[in-house]
């Protein structure tokens, strides 16, 4: 068994990891649903929302396991966390680096995984959203970014407070440049009164699939669509952005209900949405 190695930037992870003050702490219903849904999407037992401390690895979300946590030596998401992507393990008896690894040879008996980085908003790994299965198996393409979306979705969980901080000195006035909304770590777009797109930072191309020259200057009406979980088109007036828009006030989405942005290419994301009007 390959035991999970540390980065080199490990003190600094740490810190990173720290200044989060969630080790420890209770479960929380926001975070509870993506590993939820996770499990119904993917029809696997276990879906965890792992944050990598010093010495172990700690669910701050767990469906399908007892514990919340383990030695990060033996983790699987010890070794995602490194990873620059998704990392994925589709047979772990032929995989001679987890062939004989505890969780595999005994319970939960762990035969296949998957699982991607998560990212403070300086860039620094800490965690990991995965999925594990008792049987081995393959993600589809479509599947590699359902699950993606929903780490993405978990990240923006863990940095909501940052963002909101950050747009809070948005709406005062202290941080009107596009250099602040590029280092967020999640999607950051402005847009005019009329929906006419002023500025998207690198993320919120990247998850709408979009090149700066398609999205600068087109209206988002054009570029993304807003549906529930049922699949129904938000009515325009009940999109945060139009919401925002006309009461002049922040907007952000309630948990409990999950959005997705349509892309041009039909593609699914489920988002969080946080809207401030400037």
């Amino acid at each position: 068994m390959l035991k999970a190695p540390i980065p080199k930037n490990e003190k600094q992870r740490l810190a990173s990891l720290y200044a989060f003050k969630l080790l420890d702490t209770k479960q929380e219903e926001r975070f509870d649903r993506i590993t939820l849904i996770a499990t119904k999407i993917f029809h696997v037992p276990i879906s965890t929302l792992t944050l990598i401390d010093a010495n172990r690895e700690w669910f701050k979300s767990c469906q399908g396991l007892k514990k919340r946590e383990g030695d990060r030596a033996i983790s699987f998401c010890g070794h995602a966390v490194l990873n620059g992507n998704l990392f994925i393990i589709e047979d772990t008896r032929k995989d001679p680096r987890f062939s004989d690894n505890p969780m595999v040879v005994g319970k939960p008996f762990i035969r296949f995984y998957a699982g991607v980085p998560i990212k403070s908003a300086d860039g620094a790994r800490i965690g990991v959203f995965c999925i594990k299965d008792t049987k081995p198996r393959s993600l589809s393409e479509n599947e590699k970014e359902i699950l993606t979306g929903l780490a993405k979705w978990a990240e923006l969980e863990i940095n909501s407070r940052n963002l909101r901080l950050i747009l809070d000195e948005v709406e005062k006035g202290k941080s009107k440049n596009e250099a602040i909304l590029q280092s967020i770590g999640d999607g950051a777009i402005a847009i005019d009164q009329t929906g006419n797109i002023l500025f998207a930072n690198d993320n919120a191309l990247r998850m709408l699939k979009l090149k700066r020259k398609e999205a600068i200057g087109s209206n988002y009406k054009d570029l993304w669509q807003v549906v529930n979980e049922k699949g129904d088109i938000l009515e325009f007036d009940k999109r945060p952005i139009q919401r925002a828009i006309k009461f002049r006030r922040k907007v952000i989405t309630d948990p409990k209900h999950i959005c997705y942005y349509v892309r041009l290419d039909k593609t699914q994301i489920p988002v969080s949405i946080t809207v401030a009007p400037l």
